[in-house]
């Protein structure tokens, strides 16, 4: 366990040794290299109207989409309106009173429950 011990020690101490050597030769070199970042001018101001754009689109999208909405609405209650009126004119032809016939044994005929006990 020792010997390990002792190995690491080594081991970090040649990483030591090795960055420290890097450094020195970093701090001895002529050589630089710099990076700038002019983050200003006619950049700023196409980012800034894209951004801009971005915004408005998605302003009228959700503007345009509340109107499609409310216009379904619409759409839903007028044909619930006309299937209404559909089976107060015919009421055979509504799915609940279908679920609801009775066979009389006698006539072999079918009998809806009257409207007074669908309610």
């Amino acid at each position: 366990m020792e010997t390990r011990i002792r190995g690491m020690e080594q081991s970090v101490r040649d990483i030591k040794d090795s960055l420290e050597r890097i450094g020195a030769g970093r701090d001895a070199s002529q050589n630089f290299n710099t990076i700038k970042i002019n983050a200003g001018g006619i950049g700023i101001w196409i980012c800034a109207t894209a951004c801009l754009i971005c915004l408005v689109v998605v302003v009228i999208g959700a503007v345009a989409f509340g109107f499609q909405m409310a216009d379904h609405s619409r759409k839903l209650d007028r044909l619930d309106e006309y299937l209404s009126a559909i089976y107060m004119a015919a009421p055979h032809l509504n799915p609940e009173v279908k679920n609801n016939v009775d066979h009389h044994p006698d006539s072999g005929k079918e009998e809806s429950d009257s409207p007074e006990s669908l309610r």
